[in-house]
């Protein structure tokens, strides 16, 4: 029995510096959290696939996806969005890595 899916996971949290809340109109209280979604079989990480974030404003509670982010939080989200970690491929480096290995023991 094969076990695959996908999964997202919390990659990085970050306080925002230029941000006003939309909903309390407070400064710098807004963190934006990312997250990585990606492919696994054996809970073994294979490809990540999509990046997300939310917004969500420590005063008041007011929060909003990486789809109904407000124009004025678009910018530093976008600046701040970290890359996929190797840990995310980790699954295909050992799979290239066997495939490698047969090759070299049949030649």
């Amino acid at each position: 029995m094969i076990v695959y899916g996908t999964r997202t996971v919390k990659t990085k949290k970050e306080q925002t510096n230029n941000i006003t809340c939309t909903g309390c109109g407070k400064n710098n209280t807004t963190q934006i959290q990312y997250y990585q979604k990606y492919y696994h079989i054996w809970f073994i990480p294979m490809i990540p696939l999509s990046r997300s974030g939310v917004t969500v404003c420590s005063s008041c509670g007011y929060s909003s996806d990486d789809h109904t982010m407000p124009t004025s939080y678009i910018e530093e989200y976008k600046t701040k969005l970290p890359s996929p970690k190797i840990w995310f491929f980790t699954g295909l480096i050992i799979s290239i890595i066997i495939t490698i290995i047969v090759y070299w023991k049949k030649h």
